[in-house]
């Protein structure tokens, strides 16, 4: 579900104002099932039947994952050459770790149309705008990254259990800063 909305209006003859706001939420539902065997004995494409162990157990590992976020933007314009923009992105993920909470992506901008002025040369370059922005943005973790789990074992026929993944209950997004200008 994806939601944008824009509210613009002059707030004199020379600035203008519009402010953004909105929200997403994805959700990924995922099923991975997973069976194999080993040594093969001879020439041939290796399948399940084909291998000299029987194939093991099947795994079945459903898993959902959902990434929820809302924004806000508001870009001022003066005398529609100069145009300055500040938002910030809040998200939110079910992979972030328990104790981790909300990611917060802040971002600015400011763009000047140097062409609209009397001394650009329009007949060799019609349109120019000078730009240069700031800002975060992130990427989730994997799915089970917060959680720690375990492998179930059995030696002798005596069940037991390793451990697998250590988990991270404060684990959050990938996170980058960009700079861009041009």
């Amino acid at each position: 579900i994806d939601y944008a909305g824009t509210f613009s209006k002059p707030i004199s003859e020379t600035i203008s104002s519009a402010f953004s706001w909105g929200g997403q939420i994805f959700r990924d539902n995922h099923r991975r099932t997973e069976v194999s065997t080993n040594d093969f004995a001879g020439p041939g494409v290796p399948t399940l039947s084909s291998g000299g162990r029987a194939p093991g157990q099947p795994t079945d590992v459903p898993y959902t994952q959902t990434n929820a976020g809302i924004f806000l933007q508001e870009v001022i314009g003066y005398q529609d050459l100069l145009f300055l923009t500040l938002g910030l992105r809040v998200d939110g993920n079910s992979a972030f770790g328990d104790d981790f909470g909300l990611e917060r992506y802040p971002k600015a901008s400011l763009a000047y149309v140097i062409s609209d002025h009397e001394f650009w040369p329009t007949s060799w370059w019609e349109t120019m705008k000078l730009r240069g922005a700031f800002g975060y943005s992130g990427k989730a973790p994997g799915t089970f990254d917060k959680l720690r789990t375990w492998s179930p074992v059995s030696d002798d026929g005596v069940p037991a259990f390793n451990p697998r993944d250590v988990g991270n209950s404060a684990v959050g997004p990938e996170r980058t800063r960009e700079v861009e200008v041009g």
